[in-house]
């Protein structure tokens, strides 16, 4: 039986197991491609423009031989192959072509596998590079490549090129794994590929892009130029505060921002509160706007949330939200003016409960500087704050049940200015605009006064902490932001620049590309509604873990 993409989570196919997808996607089997019947003349024009299907043949076929060839050299230091291809390609021998005469090589190229090459890259150590990482590592390459991957609507020639068991299948997807997601390791085994396609107007250029992307990123990308280090080398010089005297460093808070709506601009506090059970800061990301599926908006996809500026008065319990061209929107937050019902709002794949907040002015308000229909949505915590009483009374500690509004991991999101300095020497080196630490959206941001020498410099500080007190309020380390495209959006206008491209130069860790960290309080048995606060200059003492 045929099952088209998509209406599957999981399938073995010698077997009877069928995981058919939820909802409408489990109907789809393949649509035809109706439209493209229109096109066919002029396609087939086109084929004769170019001299023939023949040519496209045999321009494809030399494309991917070339490839093949050049994957199979590309080798770790030590002489590690890097790379493992599958199907027909793996048993090729590049032997069999000599040059790329049309003539000369027709029965050559007759035999040669389609132009279409499956396979996985390894890492220095004999471990797999997933392919969402591949894939997400491509988008952020200049120029782009575009890349396929997963088992391609083709699970029997997945599991067969993997070497999968019918057991595997399953054990994979009992631990999460369904068709087309990024669930891509799982216990150290791929569970899909990297594909590359050679087409009629694919060029060599594409064919070095690629080679290149590859060598960079997963090669050699520990090796930085020496343009990089010799800017780095300069940059610790300039540091003339850097001394080994085996003291800890001093540090201090320098920013505190709050964003009453996510995605929208920050508002820059001096001095605000702060819940004491999870160290989450008032009104932070508390509302957002969504779209008529009940998807949370993001500034990557709609820049001009960057100038939708809220202001919070927390005298009058008003915020005050203004954006180009536009009279002010000024809601006052001691009214209620939520609907009843609650919706569940999508915040970054994860489900939040919200209610919409405000009338249709306020709807048509946001609607008219975006250029899309969205509504404004409140977080509602009722229901989470009922759950996390509960569980507080009979535990006294925190509950997995607590959330903060639609923050993504955790309440605080802090950043030092010596990582956004030490990103910035990099992002100068490669002729890119630099950045300071709103690109990043914390809460909080710190400036340390490094220890003693180069290493010192070149780590991000905070990467080393385990918890820390900011004035007498103190804080645990939940972990490490994961970052996204978000970070190439100047906060102020929206333009989108490479900063995520300059971080996965030095600060990626297999699939993930980190910069900050995430805190919350460390008190466990406090009263509810009982704040403290927290204000710019107050001092920062860490300790690393």
């Amino acid at each position: 039986m045929y099952f088209g993409g998509g209406a599957v989570d999981s399938i073995v196919p010698s077997e009877n197991f069928l995981v058919p997808r939820k909802g409408l996607s489990r109907l789809v089997s393949g649509t035809v491609h109706y439209r493209g019947i229109s096109e066919l003349k002029h396609g087939f024009g086109e084929l004769n423009k170019i001299g023939g299907s023949d040519k496209v043949f045999f321009h494809t076929r030399c494309l991917a031989s070339e490839m093949v060839n050049r994957l199979r050299l590309l080798r770790h230091v030590g002489g590690k192959g890097a790379i493992v291809i599958y199907g027909a390609w793996a048993e090729w021998k590049s032997e069999k072509a000599q040059g790329c005469d049309f003539d000369q090589m027709r029965m050559q190229i007759e035999h040669m596998p389609g132009p279409t090459i499956a396979f996985n890259i390894l890492r220095s150590d004999g471990s797999f590079v997933g392919y969402s990482e591949v894939s997400n590592l491509a988008a952020l390459a200049s120029p782009r490549i575009h890349l396929r991957t997963g088992c391609f609507c083709n699970t029997g020639a997945c599991q067969e090129s993997l070497k999968l068991t019918n057991e595997d299948i399953r054990q994979n997807f009992a631990a999460g794994h369904v068709c087309g997601d990024k669930n891509d390791i799982i216990n150290g085994q791929p569970t899909g590929a990297v594909r590359i396609s050679f087409g009629k107007d694919s060029t060599w250029e594409d064919l070095d892009a690629a080679i290149e992307f590859i060598t960079n990123y997963f090669v050699r990308h520990n090796e930085l130029t020496d343009q990089v280090e010799k800017a780095l080398d300069e940059y610790v010089k300039q540091n003339d505060a850097l001394r080994h005297d085996g003291a800890k460093a001093d540090a201090k808070l320098t920013d505190i921002f709050v964003f009453p709506i996510k995605s929208c601009a920050a508002m820059r506090v001096h001095r605000w509160k702060m819940h004491k059970r999870s160290g989450k800061l008032a009104f932070d990301r508390e509302f957002a706007l969504i779209d008529s599926t009940g998807r949370a908006l993001r500034l990557s996809s709609y820049p001009k949330m960057a100038l939708i500026k809220p202001v919070l008065d927390l005298a009058s319990m008003k915020m005050i939200i203004s954006a180009p061209a536009c009279e002010n929107l000024i809601l006052d937050l001691k009214i209620i003016h939520s609907s009843d019902d609650t919706t569940d709002v999508s915040v970054c794949g994860k489900e939040c409960n919200a209610k919409i907040y405000g009338d249709g002015n306020v709807s048509n308000w946001f609607s008219a500087v975006l250029g899309v229909r969205c509504w404004l949505a409140k977080y509602d915590d009722a229901k989470v704050h009922n759950q996390w009483a509960n569980a507080h009374h009979s535990s006294g500690m925190k509950s997995s049940f607590q959330k903060f509004a639609f923050a993504n991991d955790a309440p605080i999101l802090l950043v030092s200015r010596n990582s956004v300095n030490l990103l910035n020497v990099i992002l100068s080196c490669k002729g890119q605009g630099l950045v300071d630490a709103r690109y990043f959206r914390p809460n909080l941001v710190v400036d340390v006064s490094l220890g003693h020498t180069a290493t010192a410099v070149m780590t991000n500080p905070e990467d080393l902490w385990s918890n820390l007190s900011i004035g007498n309020i103190t804080f645990n380390v939940t972990g490490k932001c994961a970052r996204c495209t978000m970070v190439d959006y100047d906060p102020t206008s929206g333009m989108k620049g490479k900063t995520l491209n300059a971080l996965a130069d030095y600060r990626r860790t297999k699939g993930s590309i980190y910069f900050g960290i995430f805190l919350e309080t460390a008190e466990c048995n406090i009263m509810d509604g009982e704040y403290l606060y927290i204000d710019v200059g107050d001092s920062v003492k860490y300790n690393n873990g």
